[in-house]
């Protein structure tokens, strides 16, 4: 018997939001800079202008990024991480390296993964 049975899962409530389709991509381009509609747009091709609303909607609605005017004439809105959505960076590190680790497309001599793995814990450690 599994005595954490009695509780909620952490990993099933971080997946319910985070885990679906887009979302964890979408922070990660918050993260990177990116904040217009079409900037995601042009990150992800094979993102439908649907989907991406849809998705923004989401992470708005659970505190993950915030919405804002960006522009009055035309108006134009922008999507920034919040606190929450900021603190998502730790898993963005944590899944980029497991990538570098053990994804066959990352195959590279030792020196290259390191130099890779630092500038990732670097570039995932700004505030």
């Amino acid at each position: 018997m599994n005595p954490l049975s009695d509780f909620p899962c952490p990993i099933e409530k971080a997946q319910e939001i985070l885990g679906k389709k887009w979302s964890i991509l979408l922070i990660r381009d918050m993260y990177a800079g990116k904040a217009k509609f079409t900037d995601f747009l042009k990150e992800n091709p094979s993102l439908s202008t649907r989907m991406l609303a849809l998705r923004l909607r989401e992470l708005e609605e659970n505190g993950f990024v915030d919405k804002r005017i960006v522009s009055t004439t035309p108006v134009r809105a922008g999507y920034f991480l919040t606190k929450k959505g900021l603190s998502v960076r730790k898993i963005l590190l944590a899944l980029s390296l497991f990538s570098l680790e053990f994804h066959p497309d990352f195959e590279m001599n030792k020196r290259q993964h390191i130099s890779v793995e630092n500038s990732l814990i670097s570039y995932f450690s700004k505030d």
